[in-house]
Order: C-alpha cells, then structure tokens, then sequence
C-alpha cells in the first residue's frame, strides 16, 4: 500500500481490510469496520498494520476469531488532533490476562506507539479490547 505514486499516505480502511482479509468470510463477516475517510502517513501506517495483524493473529489463536460466533468491530473517530481507533472482541471464548506481558502486548502497548496514553490493552471477560490514540501524520 505504501509504493508507487500514494508511498506517502494511506488510507486507514483499506489498510485494515487488507491486514484482516485473511480472517474475513463473505458468506458471514466476522469483522466489522466502521469510521469515516482517513489518511494515515507511511510510519502510522506501518505501525497500524503490525498492531492490526498482531490483534487480528491472536483473535484467530485464542479469541473472537477462533470460534465460530465471535466477531470483532474496528472503530474510529476522528476529532481534530486526534485518532481514536477501538479493535473490540466478542463471543469468543471467555478472555483472561496473561501472568506477564508477552511480546504482542509489548508491541501493541509500548513499541509501535510509545508516547505516554497512546494505547490502552484490556483483557474484558467477554473480548479484549485496543484502544489507540495517534495525533501526529493524519489527514482526513
């Protein structure tokens, strides 16, 4: 998504649709993205895809995506300085906090978005929920 003549932005659905294509059925849409039109630049968009897939890889594992009923929403909002995108599970088997932080948590919570507040993981009895927060290299 990041070559050719748009190298400079991407667009944040059809980044999410791509990474989560794989984990997607036609017949019955297990992943529900909603939001308006947003641009992301290069780095945001790398650091998304990798948070998307590291989300959307252990929803399939352990989570919404490894049963047959679970499904997950994307959501984002836009309000000016700042992004606000929710990954949020449901159905899927009954979630519960690792003992210590694995790598994925790391990833998601400290190394893809480090500045202080950026990102919240929880690990809610009926699905785990991301919540990220990006004020720099958007457009709408």
């Amino acid at each position: 998504m990041l070559v050719g003549d748009d190298a400079d932005r991407a667009d944040l659905r059809t980044l999410i649709e791509a990474v989560v294509a794989s984990h997607q059925r036609e017949e019955q849409p297990r992943l529900v993205l909603a939001g308006p039109a947003i641009i992301v630049g290069p780095k945001t968009a790398a650091n998304l895809a990798m948070a998307i897939h590291e989300l959307a890889t252990n929803a399939a594992k352990y989570g919404a995506l490894s049963g047959e009923k679970g499904t997950v929403t994307v959501n984002w909002t836009f309000d000016g300085p700042r992004l606000r995108l929710v990954w949020q599970e449901r159905g899927g088997p009954p979630v519960e906090p690792a003992s210590q932080r694995g790598f994925g948590s790391v990833l998601l919570t400290k190394a893809l978005f480090p500045a202080p507040n950026a990102s919240r993981l929880t690990f809610d009895a009926d699905g785990v929920r991301y919540e990220l927060f990006i004020a720099d290299d958007i457009a709408v």
